[in-house]
């Protein structure tokens, strides 16, 4: 029996790790020092995440430049197409990071949970093929959308299938009237960073990831 535990901390010392088999912690950098002390407690940098935040307003223009497919609301309750997707493009994402033994199940079970927290999802489509897809949460009390979890299928990448669908999801909900969309990147994720910096993003709030695995 594996405990899976993630935790988001300001503090090593709010943290109660020790009986965790599996963990994945998040804390605000704080630098060498921070990593030195988690290596002492088995917590290994894995990642760095960073917010970002798109703003919307007066951008409508600007967006629908860059549109090349077409994205529309996803409606259906079988997700089954969307988690293929989503189990191709994540193996090495820090959000799913799993242990060896277990991963598989594990892995999936994750990307089922992100999946079920969508409170609005997006597709784009290719000779009616679904190629990527984009779910949207809602954050702030409701008032700023969030990217909760964005897949682009690996064959269909080089159409530039991943800027029409973001492109697409920020003109919509700019149309709607929100300030802004916001989401978090891992730095390791270049080509998605490079996307939102050509939508304005603004990036913020260094995070880093550690995990231990027993």
């Amino acid at each position: 029996m594996i405990k899976i535990a993630n935790l988001e901390s300001d503090s090593l010392d709010n943290c109660e790790i020790d009986n965790i088999q599996y963990l994945r912690l998040c804390l605000e950098n704080h630098g060498l020092d921070q990593v030195k002390e988690c290596a002492q407690k088995q917590l290994y940098l894995y990642d760095r995440m960073l917010d970002v935040a798109v703003p919307l307003k007066n951008r409508q223009n600007d967006f629908s430049k860059k549109i090349r497919l077409k994205a529309e609301q996803f409606h259906s309750s079988d997700k089954q197409e969307l988690l293929e997707i989503a189990y191709r493009s994540f193996s090495n994402d820090s959000r799913f990071c799993v242990p060896s033994s277990e991963s598989e199940l594990l892995y999936k079970n994750t990307i089922q949970y992100y999946m079920d927290q969508a409170e609005a999802t997006y597709v784009c489509r290719y000779k009616g093929l679904i190629i990527a897809f984009a779910n949207v949460t809602f954050i702030k009390d409701g008032t700023v959308p969030f990217f909760h979890l964005v897949a682009v299928d690996e064959k269909y990448r080089m159409m530039g299938a991943a800027l029409s669908l973001y492109a697409n999801v920020c003109q919509i909900y700019a149309e709607q009237g929100y300030a802004s969309i916001e989401g978090r990147i891992s730095t390791k994720n270049t080509a998605v960073m490079n996307l939102y910096g050509s939508l304005g993003g603004v990036f913020k709030n260094p995070q880093d990831i550690y995990v231990k695995m027993d």
